[in-house]
């Protein structure tokens, strides 16, 4: 019994010391990387695309007059797109929560 104590705690670390290693030498843990990004002059798609992802400017305004448009076309997915857009730039706003709440319960 006293033999194996000893080998269990040098077999142990053996195991898990290589992963403590490489845990801590892992120097971006926790850390946010970024690569830089190329101008966007010249180049008119990309500017597009990086455009609709951004929210392209639209107000919150426009994208409730989106939304109820869409709910006259019965156009549902369109609508909660809209509406989920509208809550991203004005989260407390009680009327877009409420629409978007409604068209779900429209779409089912």
């Amino acid at each position: 019994m006293k033999r194996k104590t000893p080998f269990a705690i040098v077999v142990a670390i053996g195991l898990f010391w290589p992963m403590h290693q490489a845990y801590m030498a892992s120097s971006s843990f926790g850390k946010t990387v970024s690569a830089p990004m190329a101008p966007m002059k010249g180049r008119k798609s990309e500017s597009k695309v990086f455009g609709l992802l951004n929210n392209s400017g639209i107000s919150f305004q426009t994208w409730m007059r989106r939304g109820k448009g869409y709910i006259s076309r019965k156009e549902y997915e369109q609508a909660i797109l809209a509406y989920r857009k509208a809550l991203s730039l004005r989260p407390a706003e009680e009327e877009a929560r409420f629409m978007l709440a409604w068209c779900y319960e429209r779409r089912g």
